[in-house]
């Protein structure tokens, strides 16, 4: 599970494919109702990876340099898992 209060990126690292694994974001904010997302390893790596093409992609446009994904911080942002809010279905019963 991951929490915060404000509407940032998410950080995570990508990691190996794991049917077992899943994701909990927490957004609990100071004023409003709190909210879960929750997400398989498959959908989080797919973000992360998104996360990144879209960075390296504005980095090579605006300063013509290559982004280096060892080097970068990894996540997923906020439009990325707004989707899967309250998706308690996915977990195995």
């Amino acid at each position: 599970m991951k929490g915060q209060y404000a509407k940032n990126v998410w950080p995570v690292k990508k990691r190996a494919p794991n049917p077992d694994l899943y994701y909990i974001f927490a957004y609990v904010p100071d004023q409003g109702r709190n909210r879960f997302f929750v997400l398989n390893q498959d959908e989080v790596n797919e973000r992360i990876d998104l996360t990144f093409q879209t960075a390296a992609a504005n980095k090579l446009a605006k300063k013509g340099q290559v982004l280096d994904s060892s080097k970068y911080f990894h996540g997923v942002t906020w439009k990325q898992i707004e989707e899967f809010d309250t998706m308690w279905t996915k977990f195995p019963k």
